[in-house]
Parts: structure tokens; C-alpha cells; sequence
């Protein structure tokens, strides 16, 4: 299964866990995060039931074979970092979910209230992708009963003419 490490270089910005993000590919530096991110993704692949395909990042291989061979210890900081990566993300998670039980009307209003156009709706997604995702989520849900209730009119007219 894939699975996107993009999350673990996330938060490496200096607003989250300020890691060093400006290293070059191919430099120490680089092959250092891509380890943090990697590690990162196989705790937590392997937490939520996704499993870690790596092949998927074998060209890192070799650069991260270099670095530890200079620096034994460097495994113990990239795991240590790892587990920082997934205990922030998880932490990110917690505080940006929908509260359980709240309805589908309430997503929408909520979102309403929030978003006032494109740049909004931008920044909520940044701020809480679950208001967001369940606010769509409720959106697609009506135009399926809609749709639903036209096509059983439809249907039963159609039946009508018979």
C-alpha cells in the first residue's frame, strides 16, 4: 500500500517542529529528514492498518546509508524525531476533528459561518480539513437524496404511463 510521507515533512516548518528543511537533494541534511519522514510513515502506516511499501522510497536507500555510517547515533535522533512527528500529527488530529455526534446540518452551518469565499475555504482546510471534509460529505449526501427522490418521482410517473 502507498502511502504519502509529505505529512512528516509538514512538520518540519519552523511554526511546527522547526526542523532544517533547506538542504539540498542528495546533501546529509536531506537524506536526514527523508529518514525522520520515513520512520515517521512506517510508525504510522503501521498504527492505522496501511502498512509501508518501501520500494516506494528505495532511491533514498543509499544516501541514508551514508549518513549513518558517519553517525551511528543518527538512527536514535531520526526515530526520536519520528515519534515527534507522529505524536504531532496524531495531537492535530485530535484538536481538528468534528466532535462526535454532530450532525450533518451542523457541519454545514458551522462551515457557513466560517467560509465567505475562496480564500476562507482555503484556510479552514488548513485549519480543520474534518469541518471541511464533513461539511462536503453532507453537501454530496443531500444532492443524493435529491437526486434520489427525482429519480423515484420520475420513475413512478414513467410507471403512471404504462
Amino acid at each position: 500500500m502507498r502511502r504519502n510521507p509529505g505529512h512528516g515533512h509538514w512538520t518540519g516548518h519552523q511554526s511546527r517542529l522547526n526542523r532544517d528543511l533547506k538542504n539540498l537533494y542528495g546533501s546529509p541534511g536531506y537524506a536526514r529528514e527523508e529518514l525522520r519522514a520515513e520512520i515517521a510513515g512506517l510508525i504510522i502506516g503501521s498504527e492505522i492498518g496501511i502498512g509501508y511499501d518501501p520500494s516506494q522510497h528505495a532511491a533514498y536507500v543509499a544516501n541514508w546509508i551514508t549518513v549513518l555510517e558517519e553517525d551511528p547515533l543518527e538512527i536514535f535522533r531520526a526515530a526520536a524525531d519520528a515519534e515527534k512527528i507522529q505524536k504531532y500529527l496524531y495531537a492535530l488530529k485530535q484538536e481538528q476533528s468534528i466532535p462526535e455526534g454532530i450532525s450533518l446540518a451542523d457541519a454545514i452551518k458551522e462551515y457557513e459561518r466560517r467560509v465567505r469565499g475562496p480564500d476562507s475555504r482555503k484556510v479552514l482546510e488548513q485549519e480543520n480539513p474534518a469541518l471541511v471534509a464533513a461539511r462536503d460529505a453532507a453537501v454530496v449526501q443531500k444532492r443524493t437524496e435529491r437526486l434520489q427522490r427525482e429519480l423515484a418521482s420520475q420513475s413512478a410517473k414513467h410507471r403512471m404511463w404504462r
